[in-house]
């Protein structure tokens, strides 16, 4: 690990896809994927809010613009952590609307498993369902689908 310059950059990306993440799941109506499924146009609002606080603070607090010789971030440890940070914050968005919007997506979301039929699939599908519902549904269709070994 390298220094606080290293771990501003993480906590301004992470920060800022988070935020990213809620304005464009706002924006597609991608219910399952908002942290306040009632409000979207709010949630737009203080999405684009926090960008502009994360960006403001990430570049006027300091000088960031430092070559990767001195303080700087070389290019290969930026990308890294600008990767690793976004997908976390990608994955900590699909775990925590999971879990706040656990009772809106379970039923009603356009899927039956009895009726054989594969679940829908993609993105889209998050606009009626949350995440955790819509893998636990594609498991239980596989299983369902999968043949049956008779014991011997």
């Amino acid at each position: 690990m390298q220094s606080a310059f290293l771990m501003d950059y993480i906590f301004w990306v992470f920060i800022s896809t988070l935020a990213v993440v809620q304005f464009a799941a706002a924006r597609s109506g991608i219910w399952g994927m908002l942290y306040a499924r009632e409000w979207p146009k709010v949630t737009q609002c203080f999405a684009l809010m926090i960008t502009i606080v994360a960006f403001v603070w990430y570049f006027v607090t300091e000088d960031r613009n430092q070559p990767d010789t001195g303080l700087g971030l070389d290019a290969n440890v930026q990308a890294f952590w600008f990767a690793a940070s976004g997908a976390v914050a990608v994955s900590a968005t699909l775990i925590i609307t999971s879990v706040i919007n656990h009772r809106w997506g379970g039923e009603g979301h356009g899927w039956d498993n009895l009726s054989g039929e594969a679940p829908p699939t993609g993105i889209a599908w998050l606009s009626q369902t949350t995440f955790f519902h819509a893998i636990r549904a594609r498991i239980a269709y596989l299983l369902q689908a999968m043949p049956k070994q008779s014991s011997r």
